[in-house]
């Protein structure tokens, strides 16, 4: 349980992080999002640094129980997975990056970022009583 707690609380703080970052720099990341089109070595180091994290939760933290606990087991899978996709079918994943370059989609995706950030969070600083 301590190192659900752990993860649990790196992870929310960095999805809330992430969430705010997407909604304050929202013109911004359009552009972002582009330049990885340019640069494979920038593709191959975030797949590195998924699949690293990715199979650290997976491997120290696969809990699959009906509570806080599977998002930090869902975000380790989502990790490996798209840290491989980086590495093994990058061109899909430009090309799916560029689903986000719409202002909107920015948005909904910080507001779904933060939700989930926020309820791991209520759980991992253990709010929840």
């Amino acid at each position: 349980m301590e190192l659900s707690i752990l993860l649990g609380k790196v992870i929310a703080l960095y999805m809330i992080f992430e969430g705010l970052l997407l909604i304050s720099r929202k013109k911004d990341i359009p552009l972002l999002l582009k330049e990885f089109k340019k640069n494979d070595k920038v593709l191959l180091t975030f797949g590195a640094i998924g699949i690293i994290a990715g199979l650290f939760m997976i491997l120290n933290h696969n809990i699959w129980e009906s509570d806080w606990r599977v998002i930090v087991t869902i975000v380790g899978w989502i990790a490996l997975i798209k840290g491989l996709a980086a590495w093994f079918l990058p061109d899909m994943m430009v090309k799916w990056s560029g689903y986000w370059t719409n202002r909107n989609h920015i948005v909904t995706a910080a507001i779904v970022v933060l939700a989930i950030g926020l309820y791991l969070g209520y759980h991992a600083f253990g709010l929840a009583l």
